[in-house]
């Protein structure tokens, strides 16, 4: 086995099944204990998924690459595991991970492109928010994200983008697609207009392309 040191703190190790070489950097050494097979990869996952803090869960997904997603998926983990915030490996990914191909995998093997978490947002929503990859949007439209699902609170994806993300290409794809401007959440009325003119994130030439393109939908 090769130790490897990383950002993470851990040490990843190249494990060789089937003759081909996998680099899991994302498997902790506490959960294989020297062992390279499936069960021993499934309770990594499980591990993450469900008892790990939410914010070394969130650097985790940031930094999970294809290969190590692979090897995960290979090992037939349950890609829709939920945590007891109903938040599932594609609520994360689609928040943490700029990669399209780690959102695309995730989908490709049956992940629910609809579940909501506890407050009631679906990945589309998470990713409208807070990925800085236009492309992770695209690819859960792709997929049948729904555009004008309200979370509990009434908030659509549009509603998440226009509050936090910084980039107006996000409010283009869910305009595009259908996304309803006019729609206002249930609490103090809120309106995608009205979040995008008080989002701190975004530059100023993007916030008024993201104003005019909402005035003209």
């Amino acid at each position: 086995m090769l130790a490897i040191s990383s950002s993470r703190g851990w040490l990843p190790r190249a494990l060789y099944a089937g003759g081909l070489a996998l680099v899991l950097g994302g498997l902790p050494d506490f959960a294989l204990s020297g062992s390279t097979d499936s069960p021993a990869i499934r309770h990594t996952w499980n591990e993450v998924q469900q008892q790990w803090e939410k914010d070394e869960r969130a650097r985790w997904w940031a930094q999970l690459t294809v290969v190590e997603l692979q090897a995960f998926l290979e090992a037939q983990v349950d890609v829709n595991l939920a945590d007891k915030r109903g938040w599932t490996p594609l609520h994360s990914a689609a928040r943490e991970n700029g990669n399209p191909e780690i959102t695309e995998l995730l989908l490709g093997q049956g992940a629910e492109i609809g579940a909501r978490d506890r407050a009631g947002d679906t990945p589309l929503h998470w990713a409208a928010a807070e990925n800085d990859n236009p492309e992770v949007v695209a690819t859960l439209l792709r997929h049948g994200g729904s555009v004008n699902e309200r979370d509990r609170y009434g908030w659509t994806p549009l509603h998440t983008a226009a509050e936090t993300s910084s980039d107006a290409d996000i409010i283009e794809l869910l305009l595009n697609a259908g996304a309803e401007p006019g729609k206002r959440a249930y609490f103090l009325l809120f309106s995608p207009k009205f979040l995008l003119r008080h989002n701190g994130n975004i530059p100023d030439a993007d916030r008024a392309r993201a104003l005019a393109m909402l005035e003209a939908h």
